[in-house]
């Protein structure tokens, strides 16, 4: 669990890093000419002429487009051709390969200059109404991935006439230079950025298209209008828009950085006296396992931690755990025998007995370790129900252990926490909402971002302000607000974005008892020693198998192997320490994940 809370704190990081990559291309696109032509049928005809600088290494482009585009053609162009408009008949026909929406054009020279005429005919990109006619389209792909240079686009209309009731608009931070003419609409660009996009929406008379049915029997004129209207007002003015809350984002800056400093400072856990380390040291070897698992969750028990469970049947003299020949190879492996003994039991301990003790011998109820982690039914352990559940009585005997233990007693929730984590995710969703209004994106776009966003951030504070959730929010949040237009309040909120999630992620969002505390330190203290070597400290071989049970449940057991100094049998024969025989495998053993087979 603790790599996937990695993970989504570092996905934001990894999205920069990917979207940051040098794509370097090796092909410069010096010319861009299209002729567009609207049909009274709505089918546009399109040609385009691209002069291209290659290197000696190029054999071919890439030239996208979209599904609507039938009956593609690429031809030699002749190298003084101004623009596209030109008969194709006679043209040298160049090889292509389809790729879905992408065609790969190949060179039929090795010229560093090579000039193409593209071809084809676009279908269905025009929504007739019954006032009017719509077209959004973009004649460079969704996003053109080369540097565009003197580029021009002639559309022509059906009638050969531009009448005052069309109306052009450009879906680009890049303004062009629009030249009206009576017979055609012209916009061109000096240079247009690679990943930018250049769409552009037409309205005009849908009485125009006499060959083409009505495709939305409604009025939709006025509305296309407001909606244009708006999105052109929205490009020309988004930077200043963006810019106009960079006081409020500095403020939620610094509000943000002293509130999460002061929470983390005034935590009831760091301003606590503790005991010295050989005390905490001490504690946590007499703890109980069961309980050292639950603070090493943070406060939950996993699937893992039936071997807690165990441990601590053990350490309380319930079962007695010996190293025995195996039945399914020449090796060994272990059996935990429950003692025959008058010891009254809590529900806890009846429940793993019945659960897992099912085989009987003279010596008394028995399971062996290997049968349950090779076997690959195990009917024997499952009750009806838990076929349906794999981890039925995994989860069974959680409920029952917490309850026995007053596990959940140990800790308590740090409101401070919950109260921060509320503000930040209001705070963020509230500057997303700005963003995203204000943003050159379609009301459509915009309305169902929000939507999500509110969702899931609705979600995150009815369950508590969950951690990976948070995460997952703001990491979300992150990755889309790189798509905004790029001022310094967009930096500034990404910045605001990353200090909420760092600090989320490390607020404690619960409080122990002072001496689940005490514990809790001594785990910390146990896994730094175990990784510089300096534990285990024990001097007894009972010490010893205590540590090792230790290192097992904190995921340290490979520390302790490599740590640990070779132990005299004749200290092996004086006591009954079966885990101490043979460290590789007790640790091969109980690292088998025998928990997924019960």
């Amino acid at each position: 669990m603790k790599k996937i809370d990695i993970f989504l704190f570092i996905l934001p990081l990894i999205f920069i890093l990917i979207s940051c990559s040098n794509t370097d291309n090796t092909i410069h696109i010096d010319q861009v000419d299209i002729q567009a032509f609207i049909d009274t049928d709505g089918t546009i005809h399109v040609k385009e002429l691209y002069k291209y600088s290659v290197n000696d290494t190029d054999r071919g482009t890439i030239r996208s487009t979209n599904p609507k585009v039938k009956n593609f053609k690429a031809y030699v162009a002749p190298y003084n051709l101004k623009n596209a408009n030109i008969e194709t008949t006679n043209l040298d026909p160049m090889k292509f390969t389809r790729l879905r929406d992408q065609y790969y054009i190949q060179f039929s020279t090795n010229n560093k200059s090579q000039h193409v005429i593209y071809s084809y005919d676009i279908v269905g990109a025009i929504t007739k109404y019954n006032d009017t006619a719509y077209l959004h389209h973009s004649f460079l792909g969704e996003t053109n991935n080369t540097e565009l240079h003197n580029v021009t686009i002639n559309l022509y209309l059906p009638s050969k006439q531009v009448k005052d009731d069309i109306y052009f608009y450009v879906h680009s931070r890049n303004k062009p230079l629009i030249q009206t003419t009576e017979s055609f609409i012209r916009y061109s660009f000096d240079n247009l950025p690679k990943s930018q996009k250049n769409e552009f929406a037409l309205i005009f008379p849908s009485s125009l298209l006499t060959d083409q049915a009505v495709n939305q029997a409604k009025d939709m004129k006025k509305k296309l209008l407001v909606s244009e209207s708006s999105l052109a007002w929205r490009y020309e003015n988004v930077e200043d828009n963006f810019n106009q809350i960079i006081p409020l984002i500095v403020i939620g800056i610094v509000v943000t950085l002293i509130a999460g400093i002061g929470i983390i400072y005034f935590h009831p856990n760091n301003r606590q006296k503790l005991k010295d380390r050989e005390k905490l040291l001490t504690l946590i070897e007499k703890t109980d396992p069961i309980v050292v698992s639950y603070v090493n969750n943070k406060g939950k028990l996993i699937k893992e931690d039936i071997i807690s469970g165990l441990f601590s049947l053990y350490q309380r003299g319930l079962i007695v755990i010996t190293e025995v020949p195996s039945e399914l190879n020449d090796g060994k492996t272990f059996r935990f025998t429950w003692k025959q003994n008058h010891t009254e039991l809590g529900e806890s301990e009846l429940y793993i007995k019945r659960w897992l003790f099912r085989e009987k011998d003279k010596l008394g109820s028995f399971f062996l370790l290997e049968s349950i982690a090779d076997s690959t039914d195990n009917i024997q352990y499952r009750s009806q129900k838990s076929k349906t559940n794999k981890y039925y009585h995994i989860k069974k005997w959680h409920e029952i252990t917490t309850k026995q233990f007053s596990l959940s007693r140990l800790k308590g929730n740090y409101v401070p926490y919950f109260l921060y984590s509320f503000s930040t995710i209001s705070i963020t969703l509230g500057l997303l909402a700005y963003f995203t209004f204000t943003e050159a994106w379609t009301r459509d776009v915009q309305f169902v971002i929000m939507i999500v966003f509110s969702i899931l951030g609705a979600i995150t504070l009815v369950l508590r302000c969950n951690k990976k959730l948070m995460i997952l929010l703001f990491s979300a949040t992150f990755i889309l607000s790189i798509f905004l237009t790029m001022t310094t309040a967009t930096v500034l909120f990404l910045l605001f974005i990353l200090i909420n999630s760092s600090l989320s992620y490390i607020i404690p969002s619960i409080t122990w008892n002072k001496n689940t505390n005490e514990i809790q330190k001594a785990i910390r203290i146990v896994k730094k020693q175990f990784k510089t070597n300096q534990f285990p400290m024990g001097n007894t071989p009972k010490r010893l198998q205590n540590q090792l049970q230790l290192s097992l449940i904190l995921d340290q057991e490979y520390y302790f192997i490599k740590a640990c100094k070779p132990i005299p049998s004749t200290l092996l024969k004086n006591g009954n320490y079966p885990l101490l025989n043979n460290l590789k495998n007790t640790v091969s053993q109980f690292e088998t994940t025998f928990y997924d087979k019960l």
